[in-house]
């Protein structure tokens, strides 16, 4: 009995939330009369729906996704007030202020991706853009030769792309083995200039995915058996790979040790082991302390890289 008056309480009050402002039908219909009188019949509309949890706050609010006709691949989300005749951005805080120039970015986008796919060819199983990131998923591990040649090829596309790629290009590499991905390239297009920031990127650095990937987790969990008589509590902090063998690594590992002082008696970091990791032979070759009693915490990666031979070395530095 009690479980059946509750499904009326909902369904009550559902209905009345539902009941509330316009209507599904009348504020689809204002749209396409807003998308036409506006936009000339350049896009369609692919999603159009009331979001549940902004019906008792913003009745009038629903969700929308427009699909631009000369290219059904450009998706582009807004929030549609039906009262205002408004788009708003996905969260409802800011009006869009042209949606042309959105979907001319996704397009741009779009054609980039295009050009990649004829550029790489059949070496690149799947090519996605995210803001300053070109996601690339290849068909095995690339060798550092490949790697060279790939760095050659993206940058001429992005070079086509003057005003819509004024950033340096971070290529995450994974295969169909590793999809997360270990690798990450960083691609410079010639129009991009970083030369006022204090930490540079050299040009076609290869980065490691230290978190997250397979390879890194296999990595660090043979690192921390290395140094489980030294110390049980530590996290990683840092990977390097070389940039002319994509075989060796170095890793930074961070220690700590419980605190008294601390609050919760939490454990504090005293230190880090730099260890010089063979992928080749799975063994560790060289490793080094730093004691953060004699060296300062803050700015440690820098401090790090610097001792690094130079082939590890994936950034300059300016003060």
């Amino acid at each position: 009995m009690i479980y059946r008056k509750l499904q009326i309480t909902v369904f009550l009050l559902c209905a009345v939330l539902f009941s509330c402002g316009i209507s599904n039908e009348q504020a689809k219909q204002g749209l396409v009369k807003f998308l036409q009188e506006n936009h000339q019949g350049k896009y369609q509309i692919k999603t159009f729906k009331k979001q549940v949890k902004e019906i008792s706050l913003e009745p009038d609010m629903f969700w929308v996704e427009l699909e631009l006709k000369e290219n059904s691949n450009v998706i582009i989300s807004f929030q549609w007030d039906a009262n205002r005749k408004a788009l708003y951005l996905p969260k409802g805080k800011h009006e869009v202020a042209s949606i042309d120039s959105i979907a001319r970015k996704k397009l741009s986008r779009e054609r980039m991706v295009s050009d990649l796919k004829k550029s790489l060819g059949s070496n690149a199983l799947n090519i996605s853009i995210d803001r300053s990131y070109i996601n690339l998923c290849l068909d095995r591990e690339p060798e550092i030769d490949f790697i060279d040649s790939l760095s050659i090829q993206i940058k001429n596309v992005l070079e086509q792309y003057p005003q819509e790629w004024n950033t340096e290009a971070r290529v995450n590499i994974s295969t169909s083995k590793n999809e997360t991905g270990f690798l990450q390239l960083i691609v410079k297009p010639k129009h991009y200039d970083d030369s006022n920031l204090k930490e540079q990127f050299k040009p076609n650095a290869v980065l490691v995915n230290a978190f997250g990937s397979e390879k890194a987790t296999d990595v660090t969990q043979k690192i921390f058996k290395t140094l489980e008589k030294r110390t049980r509590s530590r996290q990683m902090l840092k990977m390097w790979i070389n940039q002319q063998n994509l075989n060796d690594l170095y890793v930074a590992v961070e220690v700590e040790k419980q605190n008294p002082r601390a609050p919760k008696n939490l454990p504090t970091s005293y230190g880090v082991y730099l260890a010089k990791w063979n992928a080749k032979d799975f063994k560790v070759d060289k490793l080094r302390f730093f004691n953060y009693a004699s060296i300062s915490k803050r700015g440690i990666v820098q401090f790090l890289e610097g001792r690094l031979p130079e082939a590890y070395q994936i950034r300059t530095y300016t003060n």
